[in-house]
């Protein structure tokens, strides 16, 4: 660029000072025509030597510069020779234009990675759960907290990492076609580039409504690209379960953003062909009314669906229960929900039949089991035991990763002859099972340590056998029977 201004400058004032020289304009034209092929030789060159540093976007730039450079340079000649005046000015704008062009992509791609960092670096670390107080008469929740785990921090790492390189590709993209569509209007305008004395004349006009109408579908691509790559990366920010709710929202949400962005933009397409689109819509309306008459409860499923899952009610992965259903969310489908029980049989629910729903698989569940101990025991030596217990198992990392609450006891009830105690713990959910087997195994080999027995609570009826015909007393108002 140094060698270009200054050879450019040199022959400038050259030239202007040969001209004033009363020395006729064939030699500082042949002098300019010279230049400018040593210029052009020069770009050619240098730009040789970058190509390998080109890729993607900046290889067609590059490509467009070669170009750029031969054909300014023939312009430039061939107006010389011919004795006109030099372009000086529009090859100048076509040059600044050229360059701006790998500028103005790199400046967009700069300005794009540090949004994406952005994204992934303000991901969660902790998901919030409500839990109960410790308040023993209050049965309000409080929010914590709770920090998650290496893998589950890569995961949603990997997942918002993913779905932000997605976007940024989309946008970048979408910036490039901005880009060289302004550059085309641009280099049109400087050069005074018209078609319409070398068209018919119903070209121009023809010509004009194809362009538009490329344009309105171009735009309403990128506009579908943007929302379904823009909603990937909401729902993988989304607190707690980030795949799992995308999994389970998104299919949803794409399908109603494509069919509304597709309509919008072929509505507008055929418009700016100059088509008359309002039969279409007359038609689509009549249609919408009929199916809605005619299918109402297709309509109840299918806006009881889209509520659920907007409101995040369940999540692929699920336990839940409704009704007379119950069983683990296997798939979200148009109208219906997939339940597999756990026996092995798949409900097939629709929406609108779901009514209240019971999730067993959010934030936590607290496990309770009673235990029924002799009458005599002492109630506060039981609740010491089995605090111990619960400490001990969360010595335990295997059993303390899965471990929110640890065990407890207290007494519950008295019957004729026993003591019922009821443990409670608390874990994430699906994890209770495993911890209420083991605090069987402990609270088992703990009391039969300090001689501690169970009793059987069930109730029972005693039955006294008498011999047949052996007379009842008759100060019994109720006899026994064989």
């Amino acid at each position: 660029m140094a060698r270009i201004v200054t050879l450019g400058a040199v022959s400038w004032i050259t030239v202007v000072s040969l001209y004033l020289s009363w020395v006729g304009d064939g030699l500082p034209r042949l002098v300019l025509v010279v230049v400018g092929l040593m210029i052009c030789a020069i770009s050619l060159r240098a730009l040789g030597r970058m190509q390998s540093r080109f890729s993607g976007f900046a290889r067609m730039c590059h490509r467009l510069a070669e170009c750029g450079v031969i054909g300014l340079t023939v312009i430039w000649s061939v107006a010389l020779l011919s004795r006109r005046l030099p372009p000086f000015w529009p090859v100048l704008l076509s040059v600044i234009i050229l360059a701006g062009l790998p500028a103005a992509d790199g400046m967009t791609a700069l300005l794009l990675d540090r949004f994406q960092r952005r994204l992934v670096e303000s991901g969660q670390a902790s998901r919030r759960i409500f839990i109960p107080s410790d308040d023993p008469a209050g049965e309000e929740l409080v929010a914590l907290e709770k920090p998650l785990d290496q893998a589950e921090q890569q995961a949603i790492r990997m997942e918002m990492a993913r779905s932000a390189g997605n976007l940024t590709a989309v946008m970048r993209q979408a910036v490039r076609w901005a880009i060289a569509i302004a550059a085309v209007l641009l280099l049109a305008d400087n050069w005074s580039f018209d078609l319409y004395p070398i068209l018919p004349q119903w070209a121009p006009m023809v010509v004009g409504d194809i362009a538009e109408a490329a344009i309105t579908l171009l735009v309403g691509w990128y506009a579908w690209r943007l929302f379904e790559t823009g909603l990937a990366v909401k729902l993988s920010r989304e607190e707690g379960g980030a795949q799992s709710r995308a999994r389970t929202v998104q299919p949803l949400l794409r399908a109603v953003g494509k069919l509304v962005i597709a309509a919008i933009a072929l509505m507008s397409a055929l418009s700016s062909l100059g088509l008359n689109i309002a039969p279409l819509l007359a038609s689509a309306g009549v249609v919408g009314i009929a199916v809605g008459f005619g299918a109402q409860t297709l309509v109840r499923d299918l806006f009881s669906g889209a509520s659920y899952l907007i409101e995040d009610v369940f999540r692929i992965g699920d336990y839940i229960e409704s009704g007379s259903a119950k069983g683990v969310v296997e798939r979200i489908m148009f109208r219906a929900l997939a339940l597999r029980h756990q026996n092995g049989p798949l409900h097939f629910v629709p929406y609108g039949s779901l009514g209240s729903v019971r999730n067993n698989s959010r934030d936590w569940v607290i496990d309770k089991f009673e235990i029924p101990l002799p009458v005599a025991i002492d109630s506060e030596r039981i609740r010491k035991l089995v605090k111990r217990i619960g400490l001990e198992m969360l010595e335990d990392p295997e059993l303390a990763r899965v471990i929110d609450v640890p065990l407890k006891a207290k007494l519950y009830r008295i019957e004729p002859g026993v003591k019922i105690f009821r443990c409670k713990v608390q874990t994430p959910p699906g994890e209770q099972f495993e911890i209420r087997a083991e605090a069987y195994r402990r609270i088992e080999v703990a009391f039969k340590e300090n001689g501690i027995g169970f009793v059987d609570n069930a109730p029972s009826v005693v039955l006294h056998q008498t011999a047949v015909g052996e007379p009842v007393a008759a100060e019994s108002p109720l006899a026994s029977v064989p």
